[in-house]
């Protein structure tokens, strides 16, 4: 939003639902660099709900980056839920399907 602190009620915008409160420093709103809000924008599902891993498909390679399965790569297998999702590890010569937190992947480079 763009905003004149000086003449815009902006205190308001603290309450609002579904905002935690404005960025401030010095007990006044702080701008953000351009491009921020458009980033934000585009990494949102179209009901608004930010989207922590970009343009992930089924079958596509990922590699994990937090559990103890970090730095491992496997494939994924199934969107378990919002939250969840499968992935496919060859680990010793076999492949073993194991369910983590979708912020706990990215794709595969």
């Amino acid at each position: 939003m763009a905003l004149d602190l000086d003449r815009d009620r902006w205190r308001s915008v603290n309450g609002t639902r579904g905002v935690s409160s404005l960025v401030m420093a010095h007990e006044r709103p702080l701008p953000v660099p351009a491009g921020v809000v458009e980033t934000l924008i585009r990494s949102s599902d179209p009901s608004g709900q930010l989207r922590l891993v970009e343009n992930i498909e089924l079958g596509q390679p990922v590699r994990l980056v937090a559990g103890p399965f970090a730095q491992t790569f496997g494939v994924l297998a199934r969107l378990s839920s919002k939250e969840r999702v499968e992935v496919l590890l060859n680990i010793m010569s076999g492949a073993i399907r194991i369910n983590v937190d979708r912020d706990w992947i990215e794709p595969a480079s």
